[in-house]
């Protein structure tokens, strides 16, 4: 009895073991109707069950069996979209941007999560998460604004603490950088597949060294009759006196040769 007992609970487990690694990473932003971070609660249900979180800086992630999901945003401020439909795979990460509506209901004109002028964020089933990352030229995080161009169409975001992260269809990109200071680099070329994370970091370069200073005036003491020095053509040093009055010394410019 004590051995059957054992099995059930070891068999109970397996099955509990098998179904959480079976789980997908559901990767959730929220932003209000004009394409800016906002908080709330996201809620997955469907027939594998219910799942939410309270989003934190405008993101959450959600653990979820695979299935058909209906998600829904309650957001802090605005109003509430309608239900989303999102499909779960198995073991893998989705991704899902939820935007609420402006005050009245109305539907927002479709932006990019920054630029306003970009298609749409991607759904779960098609988006990729592209990770950002930006250095100055010695390693150093550095902010600046990143933007992805190619055929599915440009998304752009500006880096808070050298990092942003951008939600794109897959595709191949140019990755530009404008950074605060210093130089930007060559466009870079990036790959996007589908459902999964991207990372890329862009390093700014280094700006050119300012030019050598040109030469600059000596004072130098007056000789013997209060006439000032010939020209020094010579190897031969010119003595500098501390003591002569400044109305006295004249100033000639020295050029090295």
């Amino acid at each position: 009895m004590v051995v059957m007992t054992r099995m059930i609970c070891f068999l109970a487990l397996l099955s509990t073991a098998s179904s959480a690694a079976a789980d997908s990473q559901v990767n959730v932003a929220v932003v209000d109707s004009v394409g800016r971070p906002m908080d709330g609660t996201v809620t997955l249900t469907g027939q594998p069950g219910v799942r939410s979180c309270r989003t934190v800086a405008a993101r959450c992630t959600l653990m979820a069996p695979p299935g058909t999901y209906s998600a829904t945003l309650a957001p802090v401020r605005e109003s509430a979209p309608p239900a989303t439909t999102v499909v779960v795979g198995g073991g893998g990460v989705a991704q899902i941007v939820l935007r609420s509506l402006a005050s009245g209901g109305s539907t927002p004109p479709p932006s990019g999560s920054q630029g306003g002028n970009s298609p749409p964020p991607p759904t779960a089933s098609t988006g990729s998460q592209v990770n950002c990352a930006v250095v100055d030229s010695i390693g150093r995080p550095m902010d600046g604004t990143v933007t992805l161009t190619g055929q599915p169409g440009t998304r752009s975001c500006r880096t808070v603490a050298g990092r942003c992260t951008l939600n794109a269809p897959p595709g191949t990109y140019s990755a530009t950088l404008a950074p605060v200071r210093e130089g930007p680099p060559p466009p870079t070329s990036v790959v996007v597949g589908s459902g999964g994370v991207a990372q890329i970091v862009l390093r700014s370069v280094a700006a050119p060294p300012p030019p050598p200073p040109g030469p600059r005036p000596m004072i130098v003491a007056p000789t013997a009759g209060g006439q000032p020095p010939p020209t020094n053509t010579g190897p031969a040093g010119v003595r500098v006196s501390p003591t002569a009055p400044a109305a006295r010394q004249p100033t000639i410019r020295i050029t090295p040769r």
